[in-house]
């Protein structure tokens, strides 16, 4: 470094240039990171949105269909009604149109769109193949984007065939089409996909099966192959792919590197100068200081930069590191936290929910059983039915079944967007078809909107068969709904509560059920866990998935029946992993951390218990990215301060260094200029010598009384610290005494009463408590004064001390009138004898009370005893105490009252 100072400077500079570059693209990968997982949750979120319309669509276009087979032969009266009411309930419906066959015979809105009147499908290959896929599916379908023949228009249509009934078991023919076309635009701005909006471009196509890259809908078809997020959608027959990129201008937005570059050239640059400096003093003082002996010195500005270079480099590396697993540290436990917050959110919805049938149920039985309803009078069951579940907007069903398998329920449909009330009703004598009413204005049959199950029987649904197996109220396990109605509103599966119905004769009428679709349970979770980037998911105890917040299928409806998915086998990969570590741990509760798909989630798990029913598994799984940035930048910000922190304390420590080695090479020439006798200069004469042992003795006597001084404080400072704590054992006792009876209070019997309840608990004893309460002591005070109630507490205290001789007999004052006894290691019969030894005591003070039936002062007394068991609370003793203590007062007081036995041990004196 000596002999090349500017070499090692432009190596120094090099380096700082590359460290600049560093973290320049540090920084740049970070804000390319932080940009594409918020770019993944917004295109994620505007995918479900998409989804949730299209299927919206799809879901008006069955639903306009079942009403046109209802209305069978359909006018065009009826068809401009039926149409005019479907597309007031969505914004961008652009035209629907019903087919005979394959021919458009009727469209809405008429005015611009008689070009389709008359359309052959056949004749439109564009078209047709939509159509084909509708009639050989014999299902609702989604096709296009089409260009529209009337307005050359992109919209996506719905395609919903109508069939004749089966005959000798053979299909039934293609009666027509109904269809509706719903405008793209509209569609992807409703779900948030507005180009102009997006900090990222996107592309979509079309894919079934194993094809790829198909049709292109939407935006530039090279994003399908170099976009690097990717969502896929789904819809009956294929799927839409949306591939995305970052608009260049987003990410240059996001990452600002010209600070980072001018500091670090800055850096860099002093740095550089730093070593030509060093590189040149280092020369100098090679040449001139060297010893008589010939052994070369070190300079003291090298020393003192060197040093500090060598504290500095490694306390910034340290720091930096536990600065790093610090912010690590952090982001883990505010992960764990949220969890634990997003679990308790979770926990009380899902109990909230359970509790919504249950308490229905409830008030339904009450009701057919104190003779308020009666199942013959049907249109009061239908009132009262349909007045319980418009104030239950979660139940999706309140049913009854006859014991001759008769149906009748008011019902929330839970597939589609009309959610109006339903009544469904099913008798012998229409053949037990389901007929399905809107509910009228006086919550009675309104319009018929389609027909169901053609032969359906309570008697053989999972409900009807729980209620009579369990001759009682209880849940059943989650099943399929049998409805069957055309436009599939009731496609879903269910859980709920069911209970025998029973007259005022005690004979069995039939069943009352309250049921809530899955899908309540979707919505319910999704609205927890949508701003929070996690997963929450409900699954019985055999790892069946009840429902999840995302959008993967719970259960597969095929044919008429179902197949559950377990939380192992879900599509979604976070549930899996969950599932997996559900299983693996084998444990009720849990927490654990699991990599998947590359990055960290936390999943939290709990069980619920549903009263009278099966037990539930709650599981919440948390990305650890989405509180990993201020691990991430930790790093970056080490690097950039790291280098600050160099190159500033090089230019302290090379001021440092010249304002010390000044006046010491000025020393160091005098004393060479005094032993050559040179006594010219007056800084040579022997009084400078003498003004640094003077100040050597100065700073020698400071150290002294600086040294006597600090023992003199650490000896005050014990004195004091002992003060402190023996004032602190004071004042923990005060906090646990009563301050007018001298016993415990009632903090300090809380907390006697959890050790002493955990100690029961383990060794299996059984614990007692005895609560007394002053008999009208508010009468006491109002004639005698506070300062005589005063004085009786104290009296009855000391009687309480005296009479606890054991050393289980734990007295308190738990607050106003009211004393407490804790009985440790004591059976029933045990505290009895105490209780009423306290009573006796007392009244033997003969305080004067002349308002009491005594005349002097008595108390009342409630005694209870159990034996602590796992699961029960601590509450469960005062509250039985307090029970016992109420009956004795209620009975005449100056008694003691046993709790459970409900046996009147004490008699008045």
């Amino acid at each position: 470094m000596a002999r090349h100072p500017f070499i090692h400077a432009l190596l120094v500079f090099l380096l700082g240039l590359a460290l600049t570059l560093g973290v320049d693209l540090y920084g740049h990968h970070r804000a390319e990171q932080a940009l594409q997982r918020q770019n993944s949750a917004q295109l994620e979120a505007a995918s479900q949105q998409l989804a949730l319309a299209l299927a919206d669509v799809l879901q008006l276009s069955k639903e306009l269909a079942a009403r046109v087979a209802t209305h069978a032969p359909l006018d065009d009266a009826v068809w401009q009604r039926l149409a005019t009411e479907t597309q007031s309930r969505h914004p961008h419906i652009v035209n629907m149109t019903v087919s005979q066959g394959t021919v458009v015979k009727r469209v809405h809105p008429v005015r611009g769109n008689q070009a389709v009147l008359g359309l052959d499908y056949r004749l439109r290959p564009d078209q047709m193949a939509g159509v084909r896929r509708a009639i050989d599916s014999r299902q609702g379908v989604l096709t296009g984007p089409v260009r529209l023949v009337q307005s050359e228009r992109l919209a996506v249509v719905s395609r919903v065939p109508m069939f004749a009934a089966p005959e000798a078991g053979r299909p039934g023919a293609l009666l027509g089409i109904v269809s509706m076309a719903v405008e793209l635009d509209g569609l992807l701005s409703q779900a948030g996909l507005d180009p102009a909006q997006l900090p990222f471009d996107y592309a979509i196509a079309f894919e079934t099966g194993a094809v790829t890259g198909g049709q292109l809908y939407v935006g530039d078809a090279r994003l399908l192959h170099q976009g690097s997020l990717n969502v896929e959608v789904p819809l009956p027959q294929g799927t839409w792919r949306i591939a995305a990129r970052p608009k260049p201008q987003v990410l240059a937005q996001a990452w600002q590197p010209w600070p980072i570059r001018i500091g670090g050239v800055l850096v860099s640059l002093c740095l550089a100068w730093l070593t030509v400096y060093l590189g040149r003093v280092l020369r100098s003082r090679a040449m001139t200081e060297s010893t008589p002996t010939g052994e070369r010195s070190v300079g003291l500005q090298v020393i003192i930069i060197g040093a500090l270079l060598f504290m500095v480099v490694p306390a910034v590396v340290v720091q930096g590191w536990f600065a790093y697993r610090t912010a690590v540290s952090t982001s883990e436990r505010f992960q764990e936290d949220l969890a634990s917050e997003v679990g308790a959110r979770v926990y009380d919805k899902v109990v909230q929910f359970f509790e919504v049938p249950r308490r229905v149920l409830a008030y339904s039985a009450d009701q057919f059983r104190s003779g308020a309803v009666h199942p013959s009078d049907r249109d009061a069951v239908i009132r009262n039915f349909v007045l319980q579940i418009r104030q239950q907007p979660l139940l999706t069903f309140l049913s009854m079944g006859t014991a001759q398998g008769e149906y009748l329920a008011a019902s929330r449909p839970p597939v589609g967007r009309d959610k109006g009330l339903r009544l469904l009703e099913a008798r012998v004598a229409s053949g037990r078809a389901i007929h399905i009413y809107r509910v009228d204005d006086v919550h009675l049959r309104g319009e018929l909107l389609s027909r169901g199950n053609q032969h359906f029987d309570t008697r053989t649904r999972p409900w009807f068969k729980a209620a009579v197996a369990a001759n009682g109220p209880g849940w059943y396990s989650a099943y399929r709904y049998a409805i069957d109605d055309d436009a599939g509103n009731y496609d879903a599966m269910g859980i709920g509560m069911s209970a025998p119905l029973v007259d005022q004769q005690q004979r069995f009428i039939g069943v009352v059920t309250a049921d809530v679709a899955l899908s309540q349970l979707k919505v319910l979770l999704s609205d927890i866990t949508q701003d929070l980037g996690g997963v929450a998911f409900l699954a019985e105890s055999d790892g069946k998935l009840l429902a999840a917040s995302t959008d993967e299928p719970v259960y597969r409806l095929i044919d008429r029946g179902v197949e559950r998915i377990a939380a192992r086998a879900s599509d979604n990969p976070l549930i899996r992993a969950a599932g997996d570590a559900i299983r693996e741990k084998g444990r009720a509760r849990g927490r654990t951390f699991r990599e998947v798909d590359g990055e960290r989630h936390l999943i939290d798990w709990w069980t619920y218990q549903l009263p009278d029913g099966p037990s539930l598994t709650i599981g919440v799984v948390m990305p650890q990215s989405r509180f990993a940035a201020p691990s991430e930048g930790v790093l970056g910000n080490v690097l950039l301060v790291a280098l600050m922190l160099m190159a500033g304390g090089m230019l302290a420590a090379w001021a440092l260094s010249e304002r010390l080695a000044r006046p010491l090479v000025s020393l160091s020439q005098w004393a060479d200029r005094l032993g050559q006798g040179d006594w010219s200069n007056p800084h040579n004469t022997g009084s400078a010598i003498a003004e640094v042992q003077t100040l050597s003795h100065a700073l020698g006597h400071m150290a002294g009384q600086i040294r006597d001084h600090t023992d003199e404080l650490t000896r005050q400072v014990a004195e004091r610290t002992a003060e402190l704590e023996q004032a602190n054992q004071v004042l923990s006792q005060l906090s646990h005494t009563d301050g007018l009876t001298g016993v415990a209070n009632r903090r300090r019997f809380d907390v006697m009463l959890a050790q002493e309840w955990a100690r029961a608990m383990r060794s299996g004893q059984s614990l007692g408590l005895i609560m007394l309460d002053v008999d009208h002591f508010k009468l006491f005070n109002d004639r005698y004064g506070h300062l005589a109630g005063d004085d009786c507490l104290r009296g009855i205290a000391r009687v309480l001390t005296e009479q606890c001789r054991r050393a289980g007999d734990q007295p308190a004052r738990y607050g106003g009138e009211e004393f407490v006894i804790l009985v440790a290691e004591d059976d029933a019969s045990g505290a009895l004898n105490l209780a009423e030894r306290v009573r006796h005591a007392i009244e033997a003070l003969a305080i004067p009370h002349l308002d009491s039936a005594h005349h002097v002062v008595t108390v009342s007394l409630g005694v209870a005893v159990v034996q602590p068991a796992l699961g029960e609370a601590a509450q469960t003793l005062i509250s039985r105490a307090d029970a016992a203590l109420y009956r004795a007062k209620h009975g005449g007081r100056n008694q003691t009252n046993l709790a459970d036995a409900d046996v009147h041990a004490g008699t008045e004196a």
